[in-house]
């Protein structure tokens, strides 16, 4: 059967790489997706990381984004390309830049497909499996949800919805207790994975949100392999 939502990852894996079936996936999705749900029958989501700056060549050394030529609003300030606050949340904002800028547009319009971000929520996939600082420190726990704040915030200024995928225990691994009151990552809607059947997404349904305000609105579930979401509502 067909199925009634299709999720396409923007990004091949890792936060700074293109998914090279992107416009094939999207085609798919567009021919493919009933709508036959309250959830939007495409949506996407990206890879999301922080590896530190350390010898790492997407570190930004400045607030540019790299798309719209312009400066950021970095709330933590000016990068320099050091390990900072500033820094994190401005590869957050340069890599969300790349996937709503550069990649997306290109592979939304090959597959005859409305090319704005705004049309789309972002769901952003916060995993262990990807590049994310090693160091338990309070700054180093700090610095990764700024990574994620500069995300929702590039793709907030598209006037993109935005989402949070993770299980618990990853996001407690990665983000810790460090997602402040004023962050824009409270109240954005949880897409959970984990679910080892149909069942358990359905429970998985009534899971405490990643942040204050959240609500969980869709559940990944496996079978025979492969993976399969269920929608909440």
């Amino acid at each position: 059967d067909d199925p009634a939502f299709v999720i396409v990852g923007v990004n091949g894996g890792l936060a700074t790489t293109e998914n090279p079936c992107l416009a094939d996936q999207l085609s798919y999705a567009a021919t493919s997706a009933t709508g036959s749900t309250s959830l939007a029958p495409l949506q996407v989501y990206v890879n999301t990381a922080n590896p530190g700056g350390l010898n790492t060549e997407s570190w930004p050394s400045g607030n540019l984004d790299p798309v719209t030529g312009a400066n950021s609003p970095n709330p933590n300030g000016n990068c320099n390309g050091a390990d900072t606050l500033a820094c994190a949340w401005q590869y957050g904002w340069t890599r969300a830049s790349e996937d709503a800028g550069w990649w997306f547009p290109p592979a939304a319009t090959a597959a005859g497909l409305d090319a704005s971000p705004s049309s789309y929520i972002w769901w952003l996939d916060v995993e262990t499996e990807n590049t994310w600082k090693t160091g338990g420190t309070r700054f180093d726990h700090d610095s990764k949800p700024a990574v994620l704040e500069g995300m929702a915030a590039r793709f907030a200024a598209d006037s993109a919805r935005v989402g949070l995928y993770s299980t618990a225990a990853q996001w407690r691994s990665i983000v810790g207790e460090s997602v402040g009151s004023a962050s824009n990552l409270n109240g954005l809607p949880n897409w959970r994975p984990g679910g080892a059947n149909l069942s358990t997404a359905i429970t998985a349904c009534t899971a405490a949100p990643l942040t204050v305000g959240g609500a969980v609105v869709m559940t990944q579930f496996v079978d025979d392999g492969l993976d399969y979401n269920y929608s909440c509502s």
